[in-house]
């Protein structure tokens, strides 16, 4: 009868590899094998430690044999991780096929001494292997991810950017028809009629429709050269912002007794293009309001950079801006405008009378 502390009393297993264990003359052998846990046939036994508990059936590998290893009754501290280096002895229990050749083999283990950890598996084991496998391949999904929302964003921005200089470029081409044509032609009608001679040496009948004609053609060129401002900042292409307001400002008041300055910020910084086209737009609507409805004698405009913001101011000493004109006098597409470059936009009596207008644009950082 077999015992658990002494089960063949001074017999000493035979130290053998397992692949000598595949003989019909190793069944019933007492042996002692070494191989390495590649995984548990079942879960880790409740019972296991005691007396009565269910059997813990492993699964080692030695070279290209694979066999298994039953423990009736595993000690509570035995937990061997897959990968560890087992070296275990007891029964040899060889299975022979139909043909009585020998299929595989097992070993059944009395413990405590039949089960001894030669070697721990070491910390790149299979399951660790495998969930450093899975923490990669998703570092990897979110990276693809994260990638493909950068590629999807820069090519959103790169098509935004192309519809901008298409739109860009129509405007111009536009304009330089207008410019071209319409206006060309206007000149011509105001040529001819110049040559009809001073309004006083022209008959009564005459004169009141000629006027008119004039002041017709004269309208036509105003609205024609807004027009094409409003499509193509050409100010814009050969000068800066605060040359370009001020080239605006003086042919707006051209004929006026109206003074126009300029007061820049030395060391202004790169404007970008679409704040900067912006910008003009609103100098000109403020400037336009200023003579058409101040009347003044003399308009400011001041453009500096200062606390990671730029500033630009129009200021008259004309009559003032009216209290019904909240929305009116093209206020609402400048507010628009301001709102379109992430601005403020501020409208106050001025120091002399008149009108201010300021607008805060920030500026982007050095580098960005």
């Amino acid at each position: 009868v077999l015992s658990p502390t002494e089960p063949f009393g001074e017999v000493k297993p035979a130290e053998v590899e397992a692949e000598d264990l595949l003989d019909p003359s190793a069944n019933h052998r007492y042996v002692s094998v070494t191989g390495r846990l590649v995984d548990f046939m079942n879960s880790w036994p409740d019972g296991s430690g005691g007396e009565g508990g269910s059997p813990l059936v492993m699964v080692l590998k030695s070279g290209g044999t694979v066999f298994e290893v039953t423990v009736p009754s595993a000690p509570a501290d035995f937990r061997p991780e897959a990968g560890a280096l087992l070296r275990v002895t007891g029964v040899c229990q060889v299975s022979a096929d139909q043909a009585g050749k020998p299929g595989n083999f097992g070993v059944l283990v009395f413990p405590p001494g039949g089960m001894e950890v030669v070697k721990g598996p070491g910390f790149f084991n299979e399951r660790r292997l495998l969930i450093l496998l899975c923490v990669t391949l998703l570092i990897l999904a979110v990276t693809a991810l994260w990638a493909y929302g950068a590629a999807k964003g820069k090519a959103l921005l790169l098509a935004e950017v192309r519809e901008r200089k298409a739109i860009t470029a129509e405007r111009g081409r536009l304009a330089g028809d207008l410019h071209d044509t319409l206006e060309q032609m206007l000149t011509a009608i105001h040529l001819q009629l110049h040559s009809l001679g001073p309004d006083k040496e022209l008959p009564a009948t005459t004169k009141a429709g000629v006027a008119s004609m004039r002041e017709l053609v004269r309208q036509c060129h105003v609205e024609i050269r807004n027009f094409v401002w409003d499509l193509r900042p050409a100010a814009l292409e050969h000068y800066d912002l605060p040359r370009a307001l001020e080239r605006m400002a003086k042919s707006l008041v051209l004929g006026t007794r109206t003074r126009i300055s300029v007061k820049r910020s030395p060391g202004l910084p790169k404007i970008p293009s679409f704040v900067e086209d912006n910008l003009l737009r609103i100098g000109q609507e403020a400037l336009t309001n200023a003579v058409k409805h101040g009347r003044p004698e003399g308009i400011s405009i001041r453009i500096e950079a200062a606390d990671a913001e730029l500033v630009l101011e129009v200021e008259d000493d004309g009559d003032g801006l009216p209290e019904e004109a909240a929305e009116g006098f093209g206020l609402r597409g400048m507010k628009e405008r301001v709102g379109r470059i992430g601005g403020q936009l501020e409208i106050l009596s001025g120091k002399n009378g008149g009108t201010l207008v300021r607008v805060k644009v920030p500026l982007p950082r050095q580098g960005a």
